[in-house]
């Protein structure tokens, strides 16, 4: 009896096993389908997005539905917006917050983040009118009449605040190829009319009087609309005919300002823009002020050049700075062909960013460094207009007319670009230990750096040493920072590496981080110069290349500083040990003791750190690399400028996989930078030189999430011990660290959206029950 009990028992406990495996491998089915769904709904709808990806890993934590989590705290597209009319002309608000839709008979207007109507006013009724322009904040209309005369249209009072009539020597009346912008302030609005006799107008909107006009050089061709701009101190008005010069007024004074270029090319030349091909031009009116832009403080004006801009004084007249082309977009077109034309530009409120829009892409500048663009975001349509900055929001807006469902308002999410952490000086070089605990940044032109260690548990700074003398007066010309920790970041070692032929003393000091003093120097008397230095993970060692007649590379006990093995032969950088110190990965310069049966790939030389013993291999896919050793000592990998990332064990015997990398390959344009191991060796961080940052999982070689960055060149990566934070260091940014704890993010990703509704729940997991995501 007490046997049938037992073997009953057994039955019952594994069919009770059995049933929980099935529901714990439903749920897991199901969560995998949402996060695909999430991943498929990135462009089409961020919001519904967002929300699927939060609701699968809340349902089941599988490498799907984290990966999915991952990639919404890194998605750029916030929300969409489509607008429910078909009315004949739309514009967006300046803060893109609101939605203007003009026709004949009615005008609406929508809030675009609630999506919600705000209101629905009759239009002026004028057969045979157009509407030109809506103020900044959208309440207001200007409108032109078939008589030749402009209306002024207030939408919410639903009647006319003004009639504007030429007067004078200008009183060709507004014709059929003008258009129009109103001032910041609203109490101007600039006109330019392309047909003959006619001209650039300024009008006072309040007291309807025409305050400055002049006349165009020549009539406009068939479909050309002028564009002209008025500064937001309404002072200066800015207006220019395709192929002809950038005009400035200075109407406070009467007098033009004369624009200088400090290029080679033609002075202030005037671009139309590339314009919108629309199969019902009528339907969409591209904002005249698109290809002239004066920054919110009024002090500079700004022109589209071809894909990037040119920027003036307005006081004086003299070229400020040129906004470069933008690089190819990654992607959408190959690296051989040019950037397409800018079409319209925009500066945020503040005037820190410009904002760039072609038809094939959005360009992110900050108007401090305009040496180089920070992002660049791919558009699905070529027919995309309003450009509008919502900085307090941390959005960007724009309407686009190529969406297959109509007219939508985008909004994209510009958290990290328009970060306060950004430094206007550039650093020269930082480093962050493996744990990322300490980290060392020495600014461009400083003769000192900054230390600073961290708390393991909760990642604030605990202890700080600034002042660190790094370079000295007689080392600071044409000179380079070499600098390196330790894995715990105990250990910080520090030099010079010389520029050109000029020889310096091979010293490297040895930081303790914790006692905060020099605890050792090693000096080398054949004075070559050091070019590469690296501390191995357990602090015990220290390899130094030189330039010595064959680039000799040494390796120092530490912290006796005895020379344990000296490795003679070509070596070029990076150093890099593994992840107990006994085996240190160098390169072999191209061409240099070349295999037999070689192919195209980077020689690495694979030192034995105690007996010298070298063991080559061909690694990588090509030449201009990088390589980095995961802490648990089972991977490396090796990356190049043409985009490709090689996962080798640890020997490098075996080839475990090739990753696409940061860019795809044949693009030069965001090249290769730096790499990091998690302490499990489970993800790769990658980043690229343009503020691309990507994490890669490294047994399914799938790209778990491309994370949000400022945009400026990541200087180096290294992952917390227990991988639940990533650190970062930039050119123009210190440490950032990013969360990677799943719980973390998910509130994140909640920040920017709501639950699933309980009607969405049962659509897309009608076999689970409802659970609260946010």
């Amino acid at each position: 009896m007490s046997v049938l009990v037992a073997l009953a028992l057994v039955v019952g406990v594994s069919a009770w096993q059995l049933k929980r495996t099935g529901e714990r491998q439903a749920l897991q089915a199901a969560a995998r389908r949402g996060a695909a769904l999430a991943g498929n709904m990135r462009l089409s709808d961020p919001q519904r997005a967002l929300q699927l990806s939060v609701a699968s890993y809340k349902i089941a934590d599988t490498l799907e539905t984290r990966s999915a989590l991952l990639s919404a705290f890194g998605q750029k597209e916030q929300d969409r917006f489509e607008v429910p009319s078909a009315e004949a002309v739309m514009f967006l608000s300046d803060d893109g917050r609101t939605v203007i839709s003009a026709g004949a008979h009615r005008i609406r207007r929508w809030n675009v983040t609630t999506h919600r109507e705000l209101s629905r006013r009759k239009a002026p009724g004028v057969t045979g009118a157009t509407v030109l322009a809506a103020s900044g904040e959208g309440n207001v209309l200007a409108v032109r009449q078939r008589d030749g005369s402009m209306l002024l249209w207030d939408i919410a009072a639903q009647r006319m605040r003004g009639h504007l009539f030429s007067t004078g020597t200008h009183a060709a009346g507004f014709g059929a190829h003008e258009t129009a912008v109103f001032g910041t302030s609203g109490r101007t609005l600039v006109t330019i009319d392309g047909d003959d006799g006619g001209g650039v107008r300024l009008w006072d909107t309040v007291q309807q009087r025409l305050l400055f006009a002049h006349p165009l050089s020549r009539p406009a061709q068939s479909n050309d609309h002028p564009p002209v701009a008025i500064s937001p101190n309404d002072r200066f008005v800015a207006w220019c005919q395709g192929g002809g010069p950038v005009r400035l007024w200075d109407v406070r004074h009467h007098h033009e300002v004369i624009l200088h270029s400090s290029s080679t090319r033609l002075a202030a030349p005037c671009r139309q823009g590339d314009p919108n091909p629309l199969t019902s031009p009528a339907r969409v009116l591209v904002t005249p002020d698109g290809v002239l832009q004066f920054s919110p403080d009024s002090r500079f004006l700004t022109a589209i050049n071809g894909a990037g801009a040119d920027q003036w004084d307005t006081s004086s007249g003299h070229q400020q700075n040129s906004l470069l082309d933008a690089p190819p977009i990654i992607g959408n077109r190959p690296a051989e062909v040019e950037p397409t034309p800018l079409r319209e530009i925009k500066f945020s409120k503040a005037g820190d960013f410009l904002a760039g829009m072609s038809k094939d892409a959005i360009v992110f500048w900050r108007v401090d460094h305009p040496e180089r663009p920070i992002w660049t975001y791919s558009l699905n349509s070529d027919v995309s207009v309003f450009p509008s900055f919502d900085t307090a929001a941390d959005s960007f807006r724009y309407l686009d007319y190529g969406s297959p469902s109509g007219p939508t308002v985008r909004t994209l999410n510009l958290d990290y670009l328009t970060t306060r952490a950004w430094h206007q000086q550039e650093n020269a070089e930082a480093a962050l230990s493996l744990n990322g605990r300490a980290s060392a940044v020495l600014p461009k032109g400083s003769h000192t750096a900054e230390i600073a260690v961290r708390d393991p548990k909760l990642g604030i700074v605990r202890s700080k040493v600034t002042g660190l003398p790094y370079i000295t007066d007689s080392e600071e010309s044409h000179t380079r920072p070499l600098m390196s920790f330790d894995a715990s970041g105990t250990l910080f070692a520090f030099g010079v590496a010389p520029g050109g032929t000029r020889a310096l003393p091979d010293r490297v000091r040895i930081w303790d981080t914790v006692r905060r003093h020099v605890i050792a120097t090693i000096r080398d008397s054949t004075n070559s110069g050091v070019t590469a230095l690296t501390v191995s993970p357990d602090g015990k060692r220290l390899a130094v290349l030189t330039r010595a007649a064959h680039s000799e590379i040494k390796i120092w006990r530490l912290p006796d500083c005895r020379n344990i093995t000296t490795v003679r032969g070509n070596h070029q950088t990076p150093l890099v040990f593994n992840h107990d110190g006994t085996l240190l990965y160098a390169g072999v310069p191209s061409g240099v003791r070349p295999l037999a049966s070689a192919s195209s790939g980077q020689l690495v030389d694979i030192i034995n750190t105690e007996s010298g013993a070298t063991d080559q291999k061909r690694l990588g896919q090509g030449a201009d690399w990088s390589l980095s050793a995961s802490p648990d000592g089972h991977h490396i990998a090796v990356g190049d400028l043409a985009g490709w990332i090689t996962l080798w064990d640890a020997s490098g015997a075996a080839q475990l996989g090739v990753l696409p990398g940061p860019l795809p390959r044949g693009d030069s344009q965001d090249t290769f930078v730096t790499m990091a191991f998690s302490h499990d060796g489970r993800t790769l961080a990658v980043a690229g030189q343009q503020g691309l940052l990507q994490l890669w999982d490294t047994s399914s070689r799938q790209l778990m999430s491309v994370l949000p960055t400022a945009g400026d060149t990541i200087s180096t990566l290294a992952f917390s011990s227990d991988g639940s934070t990533l650190y970062v260091a930039g050119s123009n940014t210190r440490t950032w660290a990013y969360s990677l704890d799943a719980h973390r993010i998910a509130e994140r990703v909640c920040q920017r959206t709501s639950p699933l509704s309980r009607t969405r729940w049962r659509l897309y997991f009608p076999d689970v029950p409802y659970r609260a995501t946010c």
